[in-house]
């Protein structure tokens, strides 16, 4: 059987010439990759590595679950290389900088649902606890947010010093933050519920409000404000 390669295939079936024909949005997930991949290898077809690239051996697959690949994961799919691993990466985030900044206009840092939309893509798909502080101004509009602490799979470092210090440093009156479960439940914790409450007690004696802290599971989340805990 003849083995099938870009060059057998007939124009209508290859990527560059039916996306010319028939516009990008008649790629499927596959030929999208292979257009980003460029070449195989001298036993996969770049189409071949693609689809291996979205049918990984786990629960989840498809080009969502790309965002849970990072440099080492990437690189140890045979086929793919340092410079296929980075541009698979900067394609991963472009796609996460636009999500955001079309929701940037519509966010409101007093509405959890909108905040949580925002940053949901960036959390959702992470292996250990990530803590992100939004730093806020009086009219509660973002000065910046901040990564603070990677914790283990299991517990994220939430450091009450790291998170008052970076409010200091950024002139801000408000504090909301974030923080993932990479089980994909939202439930908080009780060292959720514990470090929730240390925070916003501190902070109330140096003047700063926290607003809210959001908890990101798999589309799903969880509000202390919505929830009347803050």
């Amino acid at each position: 059987m003849k083995k099938e390669t870009m060059k057998n295939l007939p124009d209508k079936e290859k990527p560059y010439e039916k996306c010319i024909a028939y516009g990008p949005k008649s790629l499927s997930d596959a030929e999208l990759l292979s257009v980003i991949l460029k070449t195989g290898t001298k036993d996969l077809t770049v189409m071949e590595l693609s689809r291996k690239l979205l049918t990984m051996p786990n629960k989840d697959y498809g080009l969502c679950y790309l965002h849970k690949h990072n440099m080492s994961t990437l690189m140890s799919i045979k086929g793919i290389g340092k410079v296929k691993a980075i541009t698979l990466l900067c394609v991963l985030e472009i796609s996460l900088r636009i999500t955001q900044s079309r929701l940037e206009d519509k966010v409101t840092f007093d509405n959890p649902q909108k905040i949580s939309d925002y940053f949901m893509e960036e959390l959702r798909h992470l292996e250990k606890e990530q803590v992100i502080i939004v730093l806020l101004d009086s009219k509660n509009r973002m000065i910046t947010k901040v990564v603070s602490t990677i914790g283990t799979i299991n517990s994220s470092l939430f450091s009450v010093r790291e998170i008052l210090v970076e409010a200091l440093k950024n002139n801000a009156t408000g504090i909301i933050t974030l923080h993932n479960h990479p089980s994909g439940d939202s439930t908080p914790s009780k060292e959720d519920v514990i470090a929730t409450k240390n925070l916003k007690e501190a902070a109330q004696i140096i003047g700063i409000n926290v607003l809210d802290h959001i908890i990101i599971g798999n589309k799903n989340y969880y509000s202390f404000k919505k929830e009347d805990l803050i």
